[in-house]
């Protein structure tokens, strides 16, 4: 059995055998790569001597495939077939990405952690929501593999000749439309993923409820990939407040689907923290952890919040509350003033 090292250095002498005789001559390489939550994978690219660009392969899941059983073999041809799939056959057309006519109806939103991604989002227009960013990408098609996308950099962005803001609506609108919502029970979830038959025979049926009685949501596109997006999807909030009556708490289950629960069921917060971050930290890849904090949506302000906040946001609005009632106060009795002052000199011209 290779260690990971000795299995990195396998594949990228091998896999030429593996792939058609035109990249005989071409450079093999593997690099760090940085990904969500600054998360370092290993990318393998292969770039024949006709292309500029490669498909960039993650080797760390095939090494743990490696480590159950799949024989090397097996996993060199995979990558092979993979290369081969999506093989760029001319150069890649920079104005593909460089262009704002070109990438426009290709512009999507994701959300992911603000503070695991500081280094990341330096050089990235982005909008923060508490403790999340949302970034913009430029979807390049992919496939049941995976989503070829690439970054927006501040340095796009300028080329484009829009400011942050339109491209936040832009990136938003599209993704409501080519990722369209998935919004469903956990029994519904559950039944896709297990089927009746193997519901039944564990002694489950179609009616009960999950997570101990407490009505669950999942929220998501109908991908499942970047689905924690959907919560930036115009008005769909305000509809889930209405189909689960009312406001709601928010778990982020991965970057990929948020969990909604209704603030009336009788969770308690720190009860779904924890369970936030057991899950984060035992089920969750690095990669793909949003949040270890739980938001709640106010149905009437419209407003997602971290809800171990609600406290301070509650006094918050009351001193706003008072500020309010005695800026109306102060304005009653400069028109008062006025009045007097002016009192004379209506008399006069009666």
């Amino acid at each position: 059995m290779m260690n990971y090292d000795e299995f990195k250095g396998s594949i990228q002498e091998q896999i030429k055998d593996f792939l058609p005789e035109k990249y005989e001559d071409a450079d093999v390489q593997i690099r760090e790569v940085v990904k969500n939550n600054d998360t370092l994978l290993d990318g393998l690219t292969v770039v024949s001597t006709d292309s500029n660009i490669s498909p960039t392969i993650y080797l760390n899941d095939f090494f743990k495939d490696y480590e159950n059983g799949r024989p090397v073999e097996d996993i060199l041809q995979k990558i092979a077939d993979i290369y081969v799939e999506n093989d760029q056959k001319i150069n890649f057309d920079t104005s593909l990405v460089t262009d704002f006519e070109n990438v426009k109806d290709k512009i999507v939103c994701k959300v992911v952690n603000k503070d695991a991604n500081e280094h990341m989002l330096e050089n990235l227009p982005h909008k923060n929501i508490e403790d999340l960013a949302v970034i913009y990408q430029i979807a390049l098609g992919g496939d049941g593999d995976g989503i070829a996308t690439i970054n927006i950099s501040d340095q796009l962005l300028d080329g484009y000749g829009i400011n942050k803001d339109e491209l936040h609506d832009i990136a938003v609108q599209n993704t409501a439309e080519n990722r369209p919502v998935s919004f469903r029970s956990m029994q519904e979830v559950i039944m896709e993923m297990m089927g009746e038959s193997e519901m039944a025979a564990m002694g489950m049926d179609a009616d009960m409820e999950m997570s101990g009685g407490m009505p669950m949501y999942v929220l998501t596109n109908e991908d499942k990939m970047h689905g924690a997006a959907a919560m930036l999807y115009p008005n769909l909030m305000e509809e889930i407040a209405e189909k689960v009556g009312g406001d709601f708490f928010v778990l982020p289950s991965s970057i990929h689907e948020l969990l909604i629960i209704p603030k009336d069921s009788g969770a308690e917060r720190v009860e779904l923290e924890n369970m936030v971050q057991e899950v984060n930290a035992t089920q969750v890849a690095p990669d793909e952890m949003l949040s270890d904090h739980v938001y709640e949506y106010d149905a009437k302000e419209h407003e997602l919040f971290l809800s171990d906040k609600a406290e301070e946001r509650q006094e918050r609005k009351e001193v706003e509350k008072v500020k309010a009632m005695d800026r109306g106060k102060e304005e009653k009795t400069k028109e008062k003033e006025s009045l007097k002052q002016k009192l004379p000199e209506m008399k006069a011209k009666a």
